[in-house]
């Protein structure tokens, strides 16, 4: 299991549906974004009546970097999302997408409560890098 957000844009009106993996690459190259831009776009899709589904990830409070992310390039995306504590940087993914998409005023934003760090049911790419997961989850 990966660690990063998988985004479901869907215009149920049109009958359209994008979907896009959004690790922290994709969303600092503000692929959210174009996400809905495409709908919006290819398909004439009205942003109101777009839903989103933003699905399972990793959170803030586990996903910390040692030093600042350097992938982070494009400061308006990652506003209010890299929190810098201890000398450690908490990476908020949720925000980073929010950022993005708050723009379009989409018609419903749905969030995954599950964080993929510390859901005992997924195994975290991230934690099996910190060596903080058992296994048999890997």
């Amino acid at each position: 299991m990966a660690d990063c957000p998988v985004l479901i844009a869907e215009d149920r009106e049109k009958g359209v549906t994008a979907i896009a993996h959004c690790g922290i690459y994709h969303i600092n190259r503000g692929l959210p974004k174009e996400l809905i831009k495409c709908l919006i776009n290819k398909y004439n899709s009205d942003s109101h009546k777009v839903y989103l589904y933003i699905g399972s990830h990793i959170r803030k409070s586990t996903y910390i970097y040692d030093t600042y992310p350097k992938i982070t390039t494009n400061k308006e995306i990652w506003k209010n999302a890299i929190e810098e504590a201890n000398g450690k940087y908490k990476i908020d993914l949720l925000q980073a997408i929010i950022n993005q998409i708050q723009e379009f005023e989409l018609g419903k934003i749905i969030v995954s409560d599950i964080d993929t760090a510390t859901n005992k049911d997924y195994a975290s790419h991230y934690m099996a890098y910190k060596g903080k997961l058992k296994k048999d989850k890997i």
